[in-house]
């Protein structure tokens, strides 16, 4: 019998991990076309960068590619760790043959990646 509460545990899927790595460039996705599985709601991104930087998730649906600047749009201190925590989507509509979206990440600096991990959140609520 399961214990009471388990069925809204939240799993975690790893999706990218860069450490120690070397940004493209400015402005250049340095994690690229990677799509979530229909089980997945949420992402975790947990950064850290040698230099101030603003982190942009790009979502794309073939026709339209939104920026979304996170940390408020303001640039992250150098050198030191954040993680953000954001919803998403496998299709645009939401439904399971919709349009779907592809997520990539950009900087705003040339910089080192010191750290750069995103994970999948499956599950119940966060």
């Amino acid at each position: 019998m399961p214990k009471v509460g388990t069925s809204n545990i939240n799993r975690t899927q790893a999706l990218a991990t860069i450490h120690h790595g070397a940004a493209p460039g400015t402005g250049t996705d340095f994690v690229t076309n990677f799509s979530v599985g229909s089980e997945i709601t949420a992402l975790r991104v947990t950064t850290c960068f040698s230099t101030a930087t603003v982190l942009t998730v790009m979502q794309d649906d073939g026709s339209n590619e939104n920026a979304m600047a996170l940390n408020k749009g303001a640039a992250l201190t150098a050198n030191a760790v954040e993680t953000f925590t954001f919803g998403v989507r496998r299709t645009a509509d939401g439904t399971d043959d919709g349009t779907l979206l592809v997520y990539n990440f950009q900087i705003a600096t040339d910089s080192v990646i010191e750290t750069f991990m995103v994970e999948g959140i499956t599950g119940g609520s966060m």
